[in-house]
């Protein structure tokens, strides 16, 4: 069968777990995909150009002097407040935290594993393999999770 791609951010692990099945798919073919979503989306965030902040010409300045640079400044508050909000989005693009971690939770079968352990090993994954993302962490819990078996 002919893979599909997945062409827009999922919205929740159920509708990763059910592509995933649909389509034949491994969990790291599942992630990678993802991961490439959550890059494609940040490059998509347009950042302004920074421009700088306007400064007093004097120290003697007229009160009309005064007010036309307090409205500029006002203004450019404004725009570098909207080119901080599109670095932020840039940065960390679509939060799909917590869906991966259901995501791997369900995939790596760690809901089968009793309750009382769950977090504990969930956590050791991370710690072990977060640093090399998504894929990393869920080999480290399939591991653990391979012990209850």
């Amino acid at each position: 069968m002919i893979k599909e791609k997945l062409d827009q951010m999922p919205t929740s692990a159920k509708e990763l777990l059910k592509f995933k099945e649909d389509n034949y798919l491994t969990t790291g073919e599942v992630i990678n995909m993802v991961r490439q979503l959550e890059i494609e989306d940040r490059k998509k965030v347009i950042i302004p150009p920074q421009k700088e902040k306007p400064k007093y010409k004097s120290t003697s300045m007229s009160p009309k002097e005064l007010r036309i640079l307090a409205n500029e400044i006002e203004e450019w508050e404004k725009y570098d407040k909207k080119r901080n909000d599109a670095l932020k989005k840039q940065r960390h693009g679509v939060n799909i935290g917590e869906m991966m971690e259901e995501f791997i939770r369900e995939a790596s079968g760690l809901n089968e594993i009793p309750k009382q352990y769950r977090d504990k090993v969930y956590r050791h994954a991370w710690e072990s393999g977060h640093a090399c993302g998504y894929s990393e962490v869920y080999i480290h819990l399939q591991e653990l999770v391979e012990i209850f078996n």
